[in-house]
């Protein structure tokens, strides 16, 4: 303002005061700031500015790419902003190094190409992010999604579900990325790893490292395949690398496999079946020579969601699929369902993206994560023939099962382990008291027939000649082999559900409910009983008589 004083006292210059101000400015941005594109990095509305060479400079406001009314003089002068804005930042560019990613002080990423490689001139792209980092909420409002999708990324970053992030370029997945990690709980150590700094993590407990690339002697060069091999050695509970390019899928993959799950990543494809197959290729580039087969393995065992962003012709950014990685296809493939996606209904009258976000009604295999979390849910959030209560409850059912199917599995080998028979708690109504009663004694005196008969075995002394059975022995053995034989014809004639119950009596030892025709059965079992107990007490009878014998 004094220089401009002093030069209006002189009457060198005849400068209106209303003028004063925006000629002040623009001197100042030419000698200390960026030169005519600093308004625009001043403008909070421009997301990004994009320098195609001196006379033309394009803008992005809201989706929308406009040009701009700024111009720089010549080549010389775009350069010269150029080298101002790489200098506090320790990057270079220059005819040894025509292209350099760089990451300004106030948080924006610039990518520059010089000639010759840029035919008419100096291209520079200035990618500008917001001082307040989007929230999950704010893209809700702002239609990128529906809440049922913002609650179900809630719940998949609360149970550790590792998130792959994919898109096009520009598409808005560093933004989608930054508003889902704030789910991430604040007490997880996360390393975020990125090529040029461009994620805003909330959380305090958060190691940011960057790629470096090499120095005019061509040394010196780090990374990301590296960084994330050293992110492995600094106990992180989470890794999140900002972009997966090439071979580092391969240890971001087995990152995820060996303990840090939750982790996060993006990549660039156009759907999520797409991304699969991009992550292949990765893999393959890492030079390791693994078969596909293993890689498709790895990826099924490890990538749990794939979030799908596009970027409409309208310049809105919306989440088009979110699917979940199923496993391996009987054909070898990764299978992938979607569970929520955004169909496009057609465009307005403005050229505006008409569509609605629905649920596919499949309900996903992490439902069991959520429940052991006891996450709060939507009822018919996958669909409205879906029901989250239901699922639940189904859960929780099977949960019951599974634990009384271990109690059994626990009886048996306490029972193989120390050789005896544990006790058997029937739990049966009344209507079946009496057939499990007559299967026990039924059991028993078969016990202590067999018992009998091996005592009668042993007790016969080996240095006399065989002698022959005694005619009670005798009787027991025929008794027996009539009685199985009997008991053959009687179970073919049993119905399918008699036959089914009673194997289940004496093999399981539980009843639940007896079948209709139980009074057969147990007739019949009485009329055995009579002759059990009178076959027994005959080799009572004849034991004691031998024992006297002996004596």
């Amino acid at each position: 303002n004094e220089v401009l004083d002093e030069l209006r006292a002189q009457e060198l210059i005849h400068l209106e005061k209303a003028n004063q101000e925006p000629l002040l400015y623009r001197v100042l941005s030419d000698f200390c700031g960026y030169g005519p594109i600093q308004s625009l990095m001043d403008d909070v509305e421009v997301s990004e500015v994009m320098v195609n060479g001196p006379k033309k400079i394009y803008v992005e406001r809201k989706g929308r790419v406009s040009l701009s009314d700024q111009v720089f003089v010549d080549d010389g002068h775009v350069q010269k902003i150029l080298q101002r804005m790489l200098t506090p930042v320790n990057r270079r560019c220059d005819l040894t190094s025509p292209m350099v990613d760089a990451r300004l002080l106030d948080g924006s990423r610039i990518n520059a190409v010089i000639p010759p490689l840029a035919l008419t001139g100096t291209t520079l792209t200035i990618r500008r992010f917001a001082k307040d980092a989007y929230t999950i909420d704010k893209l809700v409002e702002q239609g990128s999604l529906s809440q049922d999708m913002c609650d179900f990324l809630r719940a998949a970053i609360a149970v550790r579900l590792n998130v792959v992030v994919s898109g096009g370029t520009g598409s808005g997945k560093t933004t989608t990325l930054n508003a889902i990690s704030a789910y991430i709980p604040v007490d997880d150590r996360i390393v975020s790893i990125e090529d040029t700094a461009e994620l805003q993590l909330q959380q305090d407990h958060v190691v940011p490292l960057e790629s470096r690339p090499p120095n005019l002697e061509g040394k010196g060069q780090i990374t990301i395949r590296e960084l994330v091999k050293n992110a492995l050695h600094m106990r992180p509970e989470r890794i999140i690398v900002g972009e997966c390019r090439g071979g580092e899928a391969l240890d971001m993959l087995q990152a995820m496999a060996t303990g840090q799950s939750g982790s996060l990543t993006t990549g660039h494809a156009n759907s999520p079946k797409e991304m699969i197959a991009r992550l292949e290729v990765m893999v393959l580039m890492s030079g390791t020579g693994l078969p596909v087969e293993s890689i498709r393995e790895q990826m099924a065992g490890t990538i749990d969601i794939i979030v799908q962003q596009q970027r409409f012709r309208d310049g809105t950014r919306r989440v088009t699929h979110i699917s979940e990685v199923t496993g391996l296809a009987p054909n070898g493939e990764v299978e992938i369902k979607d569970i929520f996606r955004f169909e496009t209904l057609g465009f307005s009258t403005e050229g505006e993206v008409v569509g609605e976000y629905k649920a596919t009604g499949y309900i996903p295999s992490c439902i069991n994560l959520f429940r052991n979390m006891n996450t709060v849910l939507r009822d018919a959030m996958f669909g409205d023939k879906t029901s989250v209560e239901r699922e639940y409850e189904r859960i929780d059912r099977q949960r019951k099962i599974r634990q009384k199917t271990e109690k059994r599995l626990e009886k048996l080998r306490s029972r193989e382990d120390t050789g005896s028979r544990p006790l058997i708690t029937l739990k049966m109504d009344p209507g079946s008291e009496t057939l499990a009663n007559e299967v026990a004694r039924r059991k028993g005196q078969q016990a202590d027939v067999s018992e009998l008969l091996s005592q009668k075995a042993d007790n016969a002394d080996p240095a006399t000649p065989e002698r022959p059975l005694t005619p009670e022995v005798e009787l027991a053995v025929q008794m027996r082999e009539r009685m199985a034989e009997k008991e053959k014809e009687q179970t073919r004639d049993l119905t399918g559900t008699s036959r089914d119950h009673l194997d289940y009596l004496e093999n399981a030892g539980e009843a639940s409910q007896a079948p209709a025709n139980a009074p057969d059965i147990t007739s019949r079992l009485r009329s055995r009983r009579g002759a059990d107990s009178v076959l027994l007490r005959r080799l009572k009878e004849s034991g004691k008589k031998e024992g006297d014998e002996r004596s």
